[in-house]
């Protein structure tokens, strides 16, 4: 079976870096618990990276590290336009730096969910202090890392950063 590849509109949209003061998409990531339930959590682009079948995740928290780490598995919902796209993850690699937990997942499955009717994601608008309380600086050496062992070449995104 041949490797699937991030789509396009998915790519183009995890793409770049959250300027503070603009209204950005975040994007639903849903692990499970050891209970059993879905465990949801809320990312931003400066958490999420994509290279040709790869998605990069770069995470603060505790849980859903934990259930990735336990599952191998994750799904990345990214609203683009009138499609949900519903990207099912398997963990291929993970780094750990400065308490952030970095996750390299190939692309399992897509599934481009539309009727047609324009959707709107969950959106914020960037405060200045998020970049520092969520450590963006961290999370952008993580996905690099991540990328770089999995023979990415190095990019820079902060042209896109506030």
């Amino acid at each position: 079976m041949d490797p699937m590849v991030v789509p396009e509109p998915v790519a183009t949209a995890l793409g770049g870096r959250p300027q503070v003061g603009a209204a950005e998409a975040a994007s639903t990531f849903v692990t499970f618990g050891e209970d059993g339930f879905a465990h949801l959590t809320l990312l931003s682009r400066a958490e999420l990276a994509t290279h040709d079948t790869m998605v990069f995740v770069a995470l603060a928290g505790r849980t859903t590290p934990a259930n990735l780490e336990r599952t191998g598995r994750g799904t990345l919902q990214v609203i683009v336009g009138d499609t949900a796209h519903v990207c099912s993850l398997s963990v291929e690699r993970q780094v750990e730096s400065g308490g952030m937990r970095g996750f390299a997942c190939r692309l399992v499955a897509h599934r481009a969910d539309s009727l047609g009717i324009p959707l709107e994601p969950i959106r914020y608008t960037t405060p200045p202090e998020l970049p520092s309380v969520e450590r963006w600086d961290l999370s952008e050496r993580v996905l690099t890392e991540l990328a770089a062992g999995v023979g990415v070449p190095t990019t820079d995104r902060s042209d896109d950063s506030a």
